[in-house]
């Protein structure tokens, strides 16, 4: 069973009462210098307060916190596929190599000995020479094919890759709808799903978003623990 780990990143989901409901919550806000980035002193304080084993549903706060997705990651013990849904392809430069951004993060996950492949699901275009790296637009059988000898799948989700329609993120956005969204999780065997995570929420002052995004996180635990419940035993 999947348990529900909420991440105090930026006050977020203070506002989420029926999220704070389902889960367990860790206060990350007295951390400081961890917004967008992270030192390795940084990364490591954040790292004592994950747990180190167990299947999890974690939320990670706005998508200034992506790269904590890495920390989860390390944890990981066997070979994983790591499908991301994302508007950007996390995996540009950063200035220091020993920092960690919410925008390099999946460049340090292509390191990981138990990463056998990233799929990145988005519509951004761009050049990156990784052999292991693989990035597909947001169509159910271009992922099919790529997670299709997955022995186990991590799943990352930024809600940027929603229409601003949908949820207003800080970050600009694709174009999916939360039908979509739906339809490419169940695209996962949750046989093989080892763990999930969730980062984009709005600025927590924009009370009227911060409710719309409350709805969609809801409506992804309950996808998966109905998944969960009506999986064929062994």
């Amino acid at each position: 069973m999947f348990s529900v780990l909420i991440l105090n990143t930026d006050n977020s989901y203070l506002e989420q009462k029926n999220l704070l409901k389902k889960g367990k919550i860790f206060d990350l806000t007295e951390i400081p210098e961890k917004k967008y980035m992270a030192s390795p002193d940084t990364i490591r304080k954040i790292e004592k307060l994950i747990p180190e084993k167990g299947r999890f549903i974690s939320f990670l706060g706005s998508g200034d916190y992506h790269y904590i997705t890495y920390l989860f990651l390390k944890k990981v013990k066997r070979e994983t596929t790591l499908v991301v849904l994302d508007n950007h392809i996390d995996c540009k430069p950063v200035f220091d190599e020993t920092f960690i951004s919410c925008g390099s993060w999946i460049k340090n996950a292509l390191e990981l000995p138990t990463i056998e492949k990233v799929v990145v699901v988005t519509n951004e275009g761009g050049e990156f020479h990784y052999p292991d790296l693989k990035i597909v637009k947001p169509e159910i059988e271009e992922l099919k094919k790529e997670i299709k000898n997955a022995s186990s799948i991590y799943l990352s989700i930024d809600k940027d890759i929603l229409s601003k329609e949908t949820l207003n993120t800080n970050w600009d956005q694709g174009n999916l709808t939360v039908e979509l969204l739906g339809k490419i999780i169940d695209t996962i065997p949750i046989g093989k799903l080892t763990g999930v995570d969730i980062c984009g929420e709005p600025e927590p002052l924009n009370i009227f978003e911060i409710k719309k995004s409350e709805k969609i996180n809801l409506k992804i635990i309950e996808k998966i623990a109905e998944r969960e419940a009506f999986a064929p035993a062994g």
